[in-house]
């Protein structure tokens, strides 16, 4: 099933990979995303994990399978992400989604009548268009994630998928109990 989840990657760069736990999704997605860097059509992608405790599994994946490709994992704060960023050059970028959302954010107070003013994110064109231009491809692991399209991390995810060539969301099961949860996830791979 591997072997035929990657030709159905390379024959359709919008896909859902939606297999069973243990069953080699994070191999899939980074071999196809070698191809896409081996045939020049990827020099840099975002793959976006669930939180920074991720990025250990993801890494000794890239380790494992000998990618060969250059990665880091973005940590800390919006700042220091943003200047680790600009120093990387090329490669796959590690990011959570929380983190992301906050990068590309300025806090704003909502104020609603008879209701006390509350601090909210609201994504910023600006960085958000810096973020794209790392958008060569996108995995979104675990895209049930990507299930609300209210939420600002579909917003954004939905913002830097015109980007890309390449656009996997990775599941065990595509969504809970709620099918509505589907056609978020299929929207950011169509």
């Amino acid at each position: 099933h591997q072997k035929v989840s990657v030709l159905l990657g390379i024959a359709h760069p919008g896909f859902g990979f939606w297999i069973d736990m243990g069953g080699g999704k994070t191999l899939v997605a980074l071999t196809l995303l070698r191809y896409w860097w081996d045939v020049g059509a990827l020099r840099r992608a975002l793959i976006f994990v669930t939180s920074d405790k991720a990025f250990l599994t993801w890494e000794k994946q890239i380790r494992r399978f000998g990618v060969g490709i250059p990665y880091m994992a973005l940590e800390g704060s919006s700042e220091q992400k943003w200047r680790a960023l600009n120093e990387f050059g090329e490669g796959l970028v590690l990011l959570t989604r929380p983190g992301a959302v906050a990068m590309v954010s300025d806090k704003v107070v909502v104020r609603q009548k008879g209701k006390k003013p509350r601090p909210h994110l609201r994504l910023t064109d600006k960085k958000v268009a810096a973020l794209a231009r790392w958008a060569g491809g996108v995995v979104w692991d675990e895209s049930t994630r990507e299930g609300n399209q209210g939420s600002l991390q579909w917003k954004l995810a939905d913002r830097l998928r015109r980007h890309a060539h390449c656009r996997y969301a990775l599941a065990g099961r595509p969504f809970g109990r709620d099918p509505t949860m589907l056609f978020p996830q299929y929207k950011l791979i169509d």
